[in-house]
């Protein structure tokens, strides 16, 4: 019965140490689970909000871009309208040129037939 005893009484803090290793190695499993479960909520927390400022940047974009377009066009359609404009302008410029050399060969011609007159005229004189 002596040995049963001390035997007991070695196994009994031999049976402490372990539960009190294997409670301390529960412990730590759980805190590790937690930290994890917590970088978790985190992560997905960090991913939403990176997800909402990615949807906002993407709306602004979104909005210059189509403010871009219509500009754009606008200027498109300014231009357009210049260049006709000018196609106008340039066509009546023609036009006005084209009648100025008109009446410029019309008074050399009166001019050469008045001088060719008058050489006849003066020969015929003579």
């Amino acid at each position: 019965m002596i040995a049963n005893v001390d035997l007991i009484q070695l196994i009994v803090p031999i049976a402490a140490t372990i539960g009190t290793v294997g409670g301390a190695w529960l412990t730590i499993q759980k805190i590790k689970r937690n930290i994890r479960e917590e970088k978790d909520i985190e992560l997905k927390e960090i991913l939403s909000s990176a997800r909402e400022e990615i949807a906002v940047v993407r709306s602004e974009l979104e909005l210059k871009i189509n403010e871009t377009q219509n500009n754009l066009k606008n200027l498109e359609i300014n231009i357009n309208k210049d260049i006709e404009h000018l196609r106008e302008i340039h066509i009546s410029e023609v036009r006005s040129l084209s009648e100025k050399i008109q009446s410029l060969r019309d008074d050399l011609r009166t001019q050469h037939t008045s001088i060719l007159d008058l050489l006849n005229r003066l020969v015929s004189k003579d």
